[in-house]
């Protein structure tokens, strides 16, 4: 399922929802713990507390690094971070037989960029998904470029 983007007052927000069949204890481990970021998404260290160091390496898919501060953590609730100008935040809720991830990225400006960055995190969280069930995949940029142009179709006349 693709990401909704609504436009906000200081610019807009894309949310992903899944629903998992995992407890949040599992989803939060995954999400917030070093060895577990690996897996799914990239190489990370964690000061994991509010105003603690993220620093995200993506060695095995785009070759980029990111660093940022950690701006909200909620234990097995909220996790925020900074994405450059931009920032990411992950929640979890309870739900029966499991739990409801939503992650959303928040930016100000529709750029050539954001096509990409929204078809990375949705083959990320397919990564992940994959990960938590215990069939671990690697990320596909076959599936990224299918996506890729579903997103950049969306925003087309609407990018900077």
């Amino acid at each position: 399922m693709l990401a909704v983007v609504r436009k906000t007052e200081n610019g807009y927000i894309a949310k992903f929802e899944r629903h998992l069949k995992h407890p949040i204890e599992k989803v939060w481990a995954s999400i917030t713990e070093p060895e577990m970021l690996r897996k799914w998404l990239a190489a990370a260290k964690v000061d994991l507390r509010e105003g603690g160091n993220l620093e995200l390496s993506f060695d095995l898919t785009e070759g980029n690094a990111f660093t940022g501060k950690i701006t909200e953590l909620k234990q097995h609730a909220v996790f925020e971070f900074e994405w450059g100008t931009e920032r990411v935040r992950f929640e979890l809720y309870p739900e029966e037989g499991g739990c409801l991830l939503i992650l959303k990225q928040i930016f100000e400006k529709i750029s050539k960029q954001t096509p990409m960055d929204l078809a990375g995190w949705h083959e990320h969280l397919n990564v992940l998904i994959a990960e938590l069930s215990g069939q671990p995949t690697l990320f596909s940029y076959a599936n990224w470029e299918i996506v890729h142009q579903k997103y950049a179709q969306i925003f087309e006349g609407s990018m900077t």
